[in-house]
């Protein structure tokens, strides 16, 4: 019996990860030397759910299925502003 071509001992693979985070800045000169600035800060912006890796126990009855998600952050939106003066 021949063994498959590319075939490993780690061919199982889990989903992959996207986290996008954005973030806006814009600085107001104020009259004399002055400034505001305000920042939006967006962690996890499209709010996508992470979810685990496979089950890789060959006896288990839920042998390659993923039935779970990790603990990922939820999105999380920060706003800050900062006078200089």
């Amino acid at each position: 019996m021949r063994p498959s071509v590319g075939a490993s001992n780690c061919s199982v693979r889990g989903p992959n990860l996207l986290q996008v985070n954005m973030n806006f800045m814009r600085t107001v000169t104020l009259p004399g030397r002055s400034a505001l600035s305000f920042r939006v800060d967006i962690i996890n912006l499209p709010n996508r759910t992470t979810f685990a890796n496979p089950n890789l126990n060959p006896p288990s009855t839920d042998f390659g299925r993923i039935t779970s998600a990790t603990a990922a952050s939820p999105r999380f939106i920060q706003f800050v502003s900062k006078f200089i003066f």
